[in-house]
């Protein structure tokens, strides 16, 4: 009985073994299914990646047969992978024959374990026949520890390559702009070394490019000890980003010469540094011309004032009243045009205009002008006219301002009522208006023949009452304060 039972309880035992082992197994077989499932599942994922990737792909066995192509590379191609996958790469009449040798010798180099570039830039037939520029890029594929096929990458880069060669062309014309540019152009940093320069730069200054280069302009002495402070403020605004010029300087040439220069120069960054382009222009011909216009200016000057001076003493001559009258009436008129801040060169021409504004009494017999008595109407017609005789007289000499105008206008009153044109208010040019009020000061307080002065107060009365009427306000006011102010003598 006891023997029995042992055998009973042993093959229970065995039965719940087999029971373990039956579960297991289905475990085993459950966990297989769902494995395989999602094995399955990433492999379709990774079919779709690659079949949609937006970069072409292709697969190449060790003789160069297309195995695979995506739909990216059958749309940069036009070819279909029916019309493609199963045959020689480079039986397909894509590649050139000299880019066939290299791409050969890459897929060898490749699958024996040699040397080769993993990325090329190449050029590609199409189906439409377009050449197009692709880059591609080779990873070896092993099965079973030996070298089977390559996955190919293809990107189209005909736009990238467009873009590239226009900036290489770009680069290529800024290049010339700059080396067959009509000024001296130069590249330096902020400490003043130089990086480049044109052939201009070499022209002016004597240097080759190459001895140039790599030295900055203190150590070639370029410039003067007393302007070496100048250009060191100009470094310090480029190192601020602020452009400067355009400066003068005399440079020193490499034969001792001397070249006039004018530099303006502007921050730049060139490759993510702060340098300085700078642009010269030769004006050593431009200072010089300048200097002999400044002689002849003397020179034409002298010759006018000694014309000046020569008119004067012609008219003094006849009548020296009128000589010493236009010499104070220019120096009260000078004054005049000072105290209102005009320009110096039209303070000159009211000068000039004042020292032959009367210049037409040269025309009325002398015994006109000096007579002691009061003239009659005929003489007081031929005394209205020297202002247009005067005007008549200086119309072709070529004068840098309007004088014959201004003395044509002299006589000429605000109301309309002067002579001989009748104009009014602004038709009277400013100049002939100052004149015209310092010709009453000085004709009324100095002495004439025909009668005594009249005194300074008179004048001074006489333009107070008609300021606005006769005359021009601003230029009776400023005549009033300088005699009563500022005590103007004659």
């Amino acid at each position: 009985m006891k023997e029995e039972n042992k055998t009973k309880e042993r093959l229970i035992q065995e039965l719940k073994k087999m029971r373990e082992k039956i579960a297991n197994l289905e475990e085993i077989t459950i966990e297989g299914k769902r494995v395989k499932k999602e094995l399955k599942k990433s492999e379709k994922k990774y079919r779709d990646l690659v079949e949609e990737n937006p970069i072409g792909i292709a697969n190449i066995d060790n003789i160069g047969i297309l195995t695979y192509i995506n739909k990216r590379l059958e749309k940069i191609t036009g070819y279909s992978r029916e019309e493609v996958v199963g045959k020689n790469v480079f039986k397909l009449g894509v590649f050139s024959n000299e880019m066939l040798k290299i791409l050969k010798g890459q897929l060898k180099a490749r699958l024996t374990g040699g040397t080769a570039r993993r990325r090329r830039e190449i050029l590609l037939k199409c189906k439409n026949g377009k050449w197009i520029w692709i880059e591609i890029t080779a990873k070896l594929i092993k099965k079973w520890g030996i070298p089977s096929s390559l996955r190919i990458t293809v990107q189209d880069i005909t736009e990238r390559e467009k873009v590239e060669e226009e900036l290489r062309d770009s680069e290529e014309r800024l290049k010339i702009l700059f080396d067959y540019a009509p000024d001296a152009c130069y590249i330096n940093d902020l400490k003043g070394k130089f990086i480049d320069g044109n052939k201009a730069a070499e022209r002016v200054i004597g240097y080759k490019r190459e001895e140039l280069i790599g030295k900055s302009f203190l150590k070639l002495k370029l410039l003067s000890f007393s302007e070496i402070p100048k250009a060191a403020k100009l470094l310090t605004k480029n190192l601020r980003g602020l452009p400067t010029g355009p400066d003068e300087f005399v440079l020193n040439r490499k034969d001792n010469s001397k070249v006039i220069v004018e530099i303006s120069t502007y921050p730049v960054k060139i490759k993510g540094k702060t340098l300085v382009l700078g642009i010269a222009r030769d004006i050593t011909e431009r200072k010089q011309a300048e200097q002999q216009a400044k002689h002849g200016y003397k020179k034409l000057q002298k010759t006018m004032q000694a014309t000046i001076y020569t008119i004067s003493k012609i008219i003094e001559t006849r009548d020296p009243y009128t000589a010493g009258h236009q010499n104070t009436v220019s120096q009260l008129a000078v004054a005049i045009a000072q105290e209102m801040k005009l320009p110096e060169d039209k303070i000159e021409g009211i000068r000039i205009a004042a020292l032959v504004h009367d210049i037409g009494k040269i025309n009325i017999p002398a015994e006109i002008l000096s007579k002691p008595s009061k003239l009659n109407e005929m003489e007081f017609s031929l005394i209205k006219n020297h202002s247009k005789v005067g005007y008549d007289i200086l119309k072709s000499i070529e004068f840098p301002w309007s004088v014959a105008e201004i003395v044509i206008q002299h006589h000429e009153r605000l109301n309309g009522s002067g002579y001989p044109q009748g104009l009014k208010g602004e038709e009277i040019l400013l100049e002939a208006r100052i004149i015209g009020v310092a010709d009453v000061i000085e004709a009324m307080s100095s002495h004439r023949p025909y009668r005594p002065a009249l005194g300074i107060d008179a004048a001074l009365e006489e333009i107070s009452q008609n300021k606005g009427i006769l005359y021009d306000p601003e230029v009776v006011d400023i005549c009033l304060k300088l005699f009563k102010k500022k005590e103007f003598k004659f």
